[in-house]
């Protein structure tokens, strides 16, 4: 078959391969254990109108028209999600892996029962977090722009906003991207043409998350300072699982929450820490873990472990991709 008719026929087969991986995935989806909030969750699918639900809007939005549209119940509306972030998410690491297994390490931890048709809405944060985590090093090498990347991040934001903690690493890329382009002799104009198409990116999120809630029905108000660890104990308890920033019962889970999500990625990422400062890349990757530590520290795990290890998955995937590039020398996937 000549070159040209086999990338003809490439995304037929990447598409046929996503169907017959997001199958499998689903199939499995009984081996996921469930978290405190799955059936709370895929109960709030199957009622009422149209919900722009402030902490994961599309992710809940696209789980309504699977239950609507195709007569799905809510758990597997989710289950179905999941599974196709699945697919895609094992894809990528499956790509990478040729050149590079030692990203498999992202597959040894607890984020597989993510996308093996968990009823929950953390699988298309996670892809969306892996996808940026790779792409990222492209724009510092000035390979890709940065209007795309903040566009990705901008749907992963509606998908969930827990990676809205993950900002600070997007404006050090823009920065550092900059700079780097600069030193390259890149063209002013057109660093500043894509600076502002990443700021127009920006603008229309918030536009959406401003308008949306008008529109239709909102749920998930509850996103205050409550939702932080206290540094005392509450008045009232609001959860199950009562710990103060730091204490012994908050050290316990995120313990326990590293252990699950990156027990491999951590060893390698401490037994290298003097290198995390040696390229753009490695920096951008600590940067992002980072993050994900900020909010593996601040955010209540108010369902304890057991319940909210999914939730606390995300900074474990983004320590999995820093120790893969410290001990692979990879700045980016290509």
């Amino acid at each position: 078959m000549s070159s040209p008719a086999r990338r003809a026929l490439a995304p037929l087969g990447i598409a046929i391969l996503v169907c017959a991986l997001t199958a499998l995935l689903y199939h499995l989806r009984r081996l996921s254990p469930p978290s405190a909030d799955s059936v709370e969750i895929a109960g709030f699918v199957e009622r009422g109108p149209w919900i722009w639900y402030l902490r994961w809007p599309l992710t809940h939005l696209l789980a309504q028209a699977l239950h609507r549209w195709a007569g799905l119940s809510g758990a597997d509306a989710l289950a179905l999600l999941s599974s196709v972030a699945g697919a895609l998410f094992l894809l990528t690491v499956g790509a990478i892996a040729r050149r590079s297994p030692l990203i498999l390490i992202t597959l040894l931890s607890g984020m597989p029962l993510i996308l093996m048709g968990h009823i929950e809405v953390y699988a298309w944060p996670s892809l969306i977090l892996l996808w940026l985590l790779l792409l990222g090093p492209l724009h510092l090498k000035g390979k890709m722009p940065l209007t795309p990347l903040v566009t990705l991040f901008g749907i992963g934001c509606l998908m969930h906003m827990l990676l809205a903690f993950y900002a600070p690493a997007l404006v050090w890329l823009a920065v550092q991207g900059r700079r780097r382009a600069l030193e390259r002799g890149a063209d002013p104009m057109r660093i500043r043409a894509d600076l502002a198409g990443a700021l127009a990116r920006i603008i229309a999120l918030m536009v959406i998350l401003t308008v949306m809630p008008l529109l239709l029905i909102s749920h998930g108000f509850d996103n205050d300072l409550e939702r932080l660890v206290p540094l005392t104990p509450p008045e009232v308890p609001r959860s199950s699982n009562q710990v103060t920033l730091l204490s012994p019962g908050h050290l316990t889970a995120i313990g326990m929450f590293l252990a699950i999500s990156c027990p491999a990625g951590l060893v390698l990422t401490l037994a290298r820490v003097r290198r995390l400062w040696s390229s753009d890349a490695i920096q951008f990757s600590a940067i992002a873990a980072l993050c994900g530590l900020v909010f593996l520290v601040l955010w209540h795990p108010d369902m304890g472990w057991r319940g909210d290890w999914d939730l606390f998955a995300h900074p474990g995937l983004a320590i999995n991709v820093l120790a893969w590039r410290l001990w692979s020398g990879r700045g980016d996937p290509t």
